[in-house]
């Protein structure tokens, strides 16, 4: 049997943490960080991932990160219902002329 990748991810979101490790445990040896200096602790013991995965944005408490999250959220939607108006999701549109 082959051995699992080892796959870390960095996260301040406890959430995306627990449903990381739960969508991919099955395929990889995952192991969650909620701080980068959790990571760099374990690369200063000479331990490596086979694969490192980090959240760019950090926040002060998991609150202001969840605020922040449901911000995106909710703006991700907006951009997703001006691009539906828009009709800029219909693929079966053809605008290029074929000569």
């Amino acid at each position: 049997m082959k051995k699992k990748s080892e796959v870390w991810l960095v996260d301040d979101l406890p959430s995306n943490l627990k449903n990381f490790k739960s969508n991919h445990k099955h395929h990889y040896n995952v192991r969650t960080f909620a701080h980068p200096n959790q990571v760099m602790k374990e690369i200063s013991k000479g331990k490596w991932p086979d694969a490192l995965l980090c959240d760019v944005f950090f926040y002060n408490t998991v609150n202001e990160a969840e605020r922040v999250e449901k911000i995106v959220d909710k703006l991700s939607e907006n951009l997703k219902r001006a691009a539906k108006e828009a009709n800029a999701n219909d693929h079966s549109r053809n605008d290029s002329k074929a000569t």
